[in-house]
């Protein structure tokens, strides 16, 4: 048994995620609705007060006729493994004006029961966690797994009508995890359901967890026809990333409503969404990681490269707590001094952190400049220029120090989050003529050298004003 399905089972759906969710579907009054893993049937409310506030004029519903809100009703239901959830979903319904409720006590993966009914709209938020030793579902999922989020997913996925639509919250297990499952999964979306991809910041849950997760949005209609899937970035959503949940001025959730508008009437989208070719992602190993495709903001006239064509990009292998001190720095995530018995690089490079442990959130606080022989830390990558006479290391340093935010956004994970080489190397930087790059670096080490006096100057003023302080206590 997986203890409750829905929302209030593993973690509780802020409201204002759900009625988004509910905006970007925009169920009709003549459609079914179901959530499959109902929790306290949150979705289902939402969903009902959705269509009656589009069939108001001046006071709630008040264009339905007695019938059409008596159809609605019954094409509104809910499914909970849990009788504690169904009895709770039965009462808020109740208190929401439903007299005859449709919620049933259904273990949605194993049983084949209600396997040939379909919805119009499915909106859900199911449980990302199975219990041990997995599920045991029936024969008839397209793709055979026993993680309870691959087969919801699969499940809705294949429970929409012809013209049906679903919005799904999941784990970012969904978005890259690389287990056969998971891929033949995703190629089954791209192939046709998924038309976006909306990522939200990883404390939209809490206290309940720091779990990041994406809403998937499946239109069957516009995905058969092959419309571009829309990916969209979510840094805030209108309350605070942490346990006080507070409500925030920063919300990105209306502009993104707003692209979702944008798709179906094929009109401009904000910078914070951007399209990405089907076929694209199936090239991609089914990926529906949508970062490494977002077009970067570029200005001036400087030609854009691609870094895996400028520079050899290795993983360093050192131990930061376990190699033996030595004569050769030895390159951390942090600012310590770290020195290696060994060396592994020879030369410039450009050092960059590829794991982050901000909980969903990719941050690369610091890159590192280095030149002789060193050793790297395996938490990091070392980028070395293929050809000095077309990219001045000092310069890559200035411009990977700049751009460290957006590489950071290409990290992946849900708790530890990584960035991959594959990532890393698509990536591409400005590359201005070599006298201009040799200029900046010039400037840099200028920079350098005068921090490097100053610092002198005010480590002699401490000495001195230390030997006086010295002088006086003894």
């Amino acid at each position: 048994m997986l203890g409750s399905q829905g929302d209030a089972g593993q973690f509780r759906t802020p409201r204002h995620i759900i009625d988004f969710m509910v905006k970007i579907i925009d169920p009709k009054k003549d459609e079914s609705i179901l959530d499959p893993a109902c929790g306290t049937a949150g979705f289902l409310i939402s969903a009902w007060k959705h269509i009656l506030k589009s069939n108001t004029k001046t006071r709630s519903g008040d264009l339905l006729t007695p019938d059409e809100r008596k159809r609605m009703a019954s094409n509104i239901k809910g499914y909970d493994i849990s009788p504690d959830m169904v009895r709770l979903s039965l009462v808020n319904m109740y208190l929401h004006g439903f007299t005859d409720p449709h919620i049933v006590e259904y273990d949605t993966l194993t049983s084949e029961e209600k396997w040939n009914e379909s919805a119009d709209v499915i909106l859900a938020n199911p449980p990302f966690m199975s219990p041990k030793g997995g599920i045991k579902p029936h024969k008839r999922f397209s793709v055979q797994s026993k993680r309870s989020e691959v087969l919801f997913v699969d499940y809705m996925a294949e429970h929409l009508t012809p013209n049906g639509r679903a919005a799904i919250i999941v784990p970012e297990g969904i978005i890259e995890r690389d287990d056969n499952a998971y891929q033949k999964l995703r190629r089954l979306l791209i192939e046709g359901f998924v038309v976006g991809i909306i990522s939200l910041p990883a404390g939209v849950f809490q206290p309940y967890t720091k779990v990041k997760t994406s809403v998937l949005v499946l239109d069957k209609r516009l995905a058969k026809q092959g419309a571009p899937i829309l990916f969209s970035q979510v840094k805030q959503a209108g309350i605070s990333l942490n346990s006080a949940r507070s409500e925030i001025l920063k919300n990105d959730l209306p502009t993104i409503l707003n692209d979702y508008k944008a798709m179906r009437e094929q009109t401009q989208v904000s910078n914070l969404s951007w399209y990405v070719e089907r076929d694209t992602l199936l090239r991609n190993g089914n990926t529906l990681s949508g970062q490494r495709f977002r077009p970067q903001t570029r200005k001036g006239t400087a030609q854009w490269r691609r870094l895996g064509d400028l520079c050899r990009i290795t993983k360093g292998t050192s131990s930061s707590t376990k190699t033996v001190p030595g004569p050769y720095p030895l390159v951390v995530r942090g600012e310590e001094s770290l020195t290696s018995d060994h060396f592994q690089f020879e030369g410039e490079a450009v050092c960059v952190p590829i794991l982050s442990l901000a909980h969903g959130h990719g941050q690369i606080k610091r890159v590192h400049y280095v030149s002789g022989k060193f050793a790297v830390a395996n938490l990091l990558v070392s980028l070395q220029p293929l050809e000095p006479t077309v990219l001045n290391c000092k310069y890559l340093y200035l411009a990977i120090d700049m751009v460290k935010d957006q590489i950071a956004q290409l990290m992946q994970g849900s708790v530890y989050v990584t960035l991959k080489v594959a990532d890393l190397e698509d990536f591409e930087i400005p590359v201005p003529p070599m006298e201009i790059q040799n200029g900046i670096a010039a400037h840099f080490e200028n920079l350098q050298t005068m921090i490097a006096r100053h610092n002198e100057v005010v480590f002699n003023i401490q000495r001195e004003l230390q030997e006086k302080l010295d002088k006086f206590w003894t």
